[in-house]
């Protein structure tokens, strides 16, 4: 059992913690350390899972199980990404994306692209790519493929 010495200054003077508060402190405890992305690979759902990476136009995922997968980045549907801050406008570009509202997608993936560093640059500029292809924006495409090529 978890104890908190009262404030009488005493040493002997111990209050137990009721269980309630622990079992409360250890389910935040896992609620912060146990996120987990999303991704839509040609029509099969993936949860719980978690983005690696980008290798030559492929994307890496690790999955609960610990398989890491990979599928080209055209394949892909809906990538949710569970890490807060700057990653909330990326999922807000992935379901403007999905839903069709593609300058909504790019004004939010301009913005995540400020902002990121490691692989997520080059997995946003593709999805920057496919975004002002469909919005038949043929020459912001054409920039964004040049970068992926680059990078």
């Amino acid at each position: 059992m978890i104890y908190l010495r009262s404030s009488d200054n005493t040493d002997t003077a111990r209050k137990p913690i009721r269980s309630l508060t622990v079992a409360a402190l250890f389910w935040v405890g896992l609620s912060t350390t146990a996120r987990a992305d999303q991704i839509i690979v040609n029509g099969v759902n993936h949860t719980n899972a978690k983005v690696v990476g980008l290798d030559q136009g492929k994307i890496q995922y690790r999955l609960a199980d610990g398989r890491t997968l990979s599928a080209w980045i055209d394949e892909v549907q809906l990538i949710l990404v569970d890490r807060g801050g700057i990653f909330d406008d990326f999922n807000q570009a992935e379901q403007f994306l999905n839903d069709g509202d593609t300058l909504k997608a790019i004004a939010r993936y301009e913005r995540t692209l400020r902002l990121t560093q490691e692989f997520w640059a080059d997995l946003i500029a593709c999805r920057l790519a496919a975004a002002h292809d469909r919005a038949g924006q043929i020459d912001r495409a054409a920039q964004y493929f040049v970068r992926i090529v680059n990078g």
